[in-house]
């Protein structure tokens, strides 16, 4: 039954209604499937640096963290004394106990990284004991009552221990920066990142305390003007302490051997996941994903030819044997993890096959497929230069999917220095800015794709693997009608080329959006549950 009006309270009733329809304040969202599903309250939301965000995202975001009893995290704003703004307060169960002193760093650690990276702020860490989040008869934990409980003070003393020993760790456990540039570093760090000196010791992994993207570029743009050199964006992802990269960058003028992994993670007791660039070549967009894959080491094969006096790959065989011999240098046995994204699936379904060839008692327990048929020489011929700066310009997120699609057969008919002038013209400046590109840049960046693009023309998938996982999202335009036309009359064929029947995960998103922020949270849930159903 639904009363007309609110008692004594026209205001309310006003906003309540529209058009006789009764304005319930639920949430909810519609999946890939078409199912809906109640999400929260509308009056629920989170802002945060101006961007909104459900609690109930937020939540299942870090409810897989080791560390956290599953169904019993809390996501609640508040307001800080002196504070102009609302921060996020975090109320978890620990699975560890009070006295495990590394493990509480650990999951704090880990809760710390998925939240910056899902929302871009800090959080407020709260362990408190299963009493304190009691769940209704329905199953829920009351979010309103926690935060009531936090405003009047009952969490104080949870509060007090937990900050009395994460600070003692960190003191305990801090190494201070030597030498000069360790500690230019040291300071960048700091002034980047906003915390205390002890959470910074010179071997402090800056993945590991949730670096995102776009903080990355602004460290490299400070120390670029602080050591008066470029620094290329690999050198710090590939040295992310303190030590290292000071060591990095003393011979940065020195000739340096490329090496193809990123260390995205280094800590997880899991199997190691092994991530291939998409067509760009590069791993940046595997960021988000990383924060929320806690569980495991996360390693990433970056292209070649981004770094000064590299050259490209010339063919799919010279890249597949690169990336193989560090697979094996690295983990030089399985069980093997392994997920490429878009043209990388095809570079994954090679690099699987010969891990198997050179040791048939290696085991490719998950071989993740991101959105790419086998057959894919025929598109490969379709991209020309033109083609591949465009789809870099659009992955990038200079311009929409269809403002790339419009302008293709123009711009084709021009020099590349007049299609490089018309990108250039529509790039945001600050977007150009945040990822530290220049002209220059660019123009070697499209080179790359194109040499990946063209390195493949030929290729034609044989042989079979043990097992496959494929991920499909909404296709490109030029590529399939729809996405059922896409899994059934192109992505299908994928069950020519693997011993069992392949297993199909319908994902949120495009192409390439499927790994963006708004659609990583679904998709790491997707893939988390397909790792799982494969042991792995």
């Amino acid at each position: 039954m639904v009363f007309r009006r609110y008692y004594n309270d026209p205001k309310t009733t006003v906003q309540s209604f529209h058009d006789d329809w009764f304005i319930t304040g639920d949430q909810g969202r519609i999946d890939a499937a078409g199912q809906l599903h109640l999400i929260g309250r509308a009056k629920e939301t989170l802002i945060i640096n101006g961007v909104s965000f459900f609690p109930q995202e937020v939540e299942t975001a870090l409810d897989h963290v080791q560390g956290v009893k599953p169904n019993y995290v809390i996501a609640f704003p508040y307001r800080a004394k002196a504070s102009d703004t609302e921060g996020l307060a975090i109320a978890y169960c620990p699975t560890y106990e009070a006295t495990d002193i590394e493990k509480r760093v650990e999951t704090n650690d880990a809760l710390s990284k998925a939240t910056m990276l899902h929302t871009g702020a800090k959080p407020l860490l709260i362990p408190l004991n299963e009493s304190l989040l009691q769940k209704t008869t329905l199953g829920k934990t009351s979010r309103s009552q926690v935060r009531k409980s936090y405003e009047k003070g009952d969490f104080q003393s949870y509060l007090d221990l937990n900050d009395k020993e994460m600070v003692a760790y960190r003191i305990a456990h801090f190494e201070k920066p030597e030498g000069r540039m360790e500690r230019m570093i040291f300071e960048a760090f700091k002034d980047n990142f906003d915390l205390p000196e002890y959470s910074l010791g010179s071997n402090t992994n800056l993945f590991e305390i949730g670096v995102n993207s776009i903080e990355l570029i602004k460290l490299k743009q400070k120390l670029e003007k602080q050591v008066d050199t470029e620094i290329p964006v690999v050198t710090i992802m590939t040295n992310p302490t303190i030590r290292t990269l000071a060591t990095a960058l003393e011979r940065l003028q020195k000739p340096q051997e490329y090496d193809p992994m990123i260390i995205l993670q280094s800590r997880g007791e899991k199997t190691p996941l092994w991530l291939i660039h998409p067509g760009v070549g590069e791993v940046l967009v595997f960021l988000g994903l990383t924060a929320h894959l806690t569980d495991r080491p996360v390693y990433a094969m970056r292209a070649r030819g981004f770094e000064k006096g590299e050259t490209f790959f010339t063919n799919v065989e010279e890249m597949v044997t690169t990336y193989v011999q560090k697979v094996e240098t690295v983990q030089p046995k399985g069980p093997y993890a392994i997920a490429g994204y878009s043209y990388g699936s095809m570079v994954a379904f090679e690099i699987a096959k010969r891990l198997k060839a050179h040791d048939d008692a290696n085991e490719i327990k998950f071989l993740g497929i991101f959105n790419l048929p086998p057959q894919i020489k025929i598109r490969m011929r379709q991209l020309d230069w033109t083609s591949c700066i465009l789809n870099l310009a659009y992955f990038l997120d200079f311009f929409s999917e269809d403002d790339a699609n419009a302008m293709l057969p123009t711009l084709q008919e021009k020099s590349h220095q007049n299609v490089l002038d018309h990108i250039m013209r529509l790039s945001p400046k600050d977007r150009l800015h945040e990822l530290g590109l220049d002209r220059a840049k660019l123009v070697n960046w499209a080179n790359l794709a194109h040499s990946l693009q063209s390195a493949a023309v030929d290729y034609e998938p044989t042989g079979v693997v043990d097992c496959l996982d494929v991920f499909y999202a909404i296709p490109l335009a030029s590529v399939a009608r729809d996405v059922d036309d896409w899994k059934e009359n192109y992505l299908s064929q994928w069950q020519s080329y693997c011993k069992t029947a392949p297993r199909y995960h319908r994902v949120d998103g495009a192409h390439y959006t499927m790994l963006s922020p708004q659609h990583v949270l679904s998709f790491q849930k997707t893939l988390r549950a397909a790792m799982q159903a494969r042991g792995i």
